[in-house]
């Protein structure tokens, strides 16, 4: 269906990358108009306050088009940081890609 699906590999650190693939979310969301965006997480492996703001920018323009963002695939490192920052509190999770799609589908 209206389903992205982002695979997020190595860092998500640098500005300049984070404003490239922002650009990419905007025309999918504007262009191909899709709402629904399942982030798995899997293979990245570094993630600071630029990324962090990467992912609650997704989440956040996928609910203002009337969709959501689900997270899978999270590396202890990396769920170890949003429990920090308490964003495991505003991101939906799923164990797999499927489930992820599945609870979006629920909600669409």
């Amino acid at each position: 269906g209206n389903i992205h699906i982002i695979s997020l590999e190595g860092n998500l650190l640098s500005e300049y990358d984070n404003k490239n693939f922002m650009g990419e979310v905007n025309r999918i969301i504007d262009e191909d108009n899709v709402s629904l965006f399942i982030l798995n997480l899997s293979k990245l492996e570094n993630l600071n306050s630029s990324g962090l703001g990467v992912l609650i920018t997704i989440l956040t323009k996928s609910r203002k088009s009337g969709g959501d963002t689900v997270i899978t695939g999270i590396p202890e490192k990396i769920n170890k940081l949003l429990i920090i920052t308490k964003l495991n509190t505003v991101f939906h999770f799923a164990d797999t890609v499927e489930k992820a799609k599945k609870m979006l589908l629920k909600t669409a």
